[in-house]
């Protein structure tokens, strides 16, 4: 099955405006960065939410995206086959790879977020990026919006808890940090000390950016 088959119907009217953008502006592929206008102008609640949360306000996102990356140089006639670049369809494998990874049946426009945001070399994940949203927490904003959405909604257990804090070991089960590798020595000597009685509190020490976090 193919990336396309897999889209959501917002994310295939992402992918349609994005064409419809890139051929009204007379642009000769489809890249990042219409695939980013797209989902502004297909408006998915998820999508905008995520945005919203990242105190990122769609409209002057896009006026930012039309005035300084998709000016316009005449028009392609809707006929004209406009193919997604290379960059563009980079893009769009990595928002798959994040629905696979979270257990997803579906690629939604929130997943195409976390695509641009992991195609560094692209100005659209850029734009983002320069705005604050960080991969992490959008991952962790997709894992709890697809939980609201899946679930019934019940009391919480820890109301205030989860106001306040985030439950690690619930991120952890539901894949959304990165995986660690080559630290498996260290992590099993971190799990020895803490499961001791008494002297219980393991220090990592090294120089930043070794990788103790």
């Amino acid at each position: 099955m193919t990336v396309f088959e897999k889209l959501s119907e917002n994310a295939k009217r992402s992918l349609f405006l994005a064409r419809y953008e890139a051929s009204r502006a007379g642009h000769r592929e489809i890249t990042p960065e219409h695939l980013l206008l797209g989902i502004l102008l297909e408006g998915e609640e998820s999508a905008l939410e995520i945005l919203r949360r990242a105190e990122i306000f769609p409209e002057n996102l896009r006026a930012d995206l039309e005035r300084n990356h998709l000016a316009a140089r005449g028009e392609v006639s809707t006929t004209v086959e406009i193919p997604f670049s290379e960059e563009a369809k980079r893009v769009l494998g990595l928002a798959e790879e994040e629905a696979d990874r979270m257990l997803h049946p579906h690629v939604g426009t929130e997943h195409l977020l976390l695509g641009l945001l992991r195609a560094e070399g692209s100005p659209g994940g850029r734009l983002l990026r320069d705005r604050g949203m960080r991969l992490f927490a959008v991952r962790e904003e997709v894992v709890r919006l697809w939980r609201e959405r899946s679930q019934p909604r019940r009391p919480r257990d820890t109301p205030f808890l989860d106001e306040f804090s985030r439950d690690l070991s619930r991120l952890a089960a539901e894949q959304v940090f990165d995986p660690l590798i080559g630290r498996e020595e260290e992590m099993q000597r971190i799990l020895q000390i803490l499961c001791r009685r008494r002297k219980n509190n393991p220090v990592l020490l090294g120089e930043p950016g070794v990788g103790k976090t």
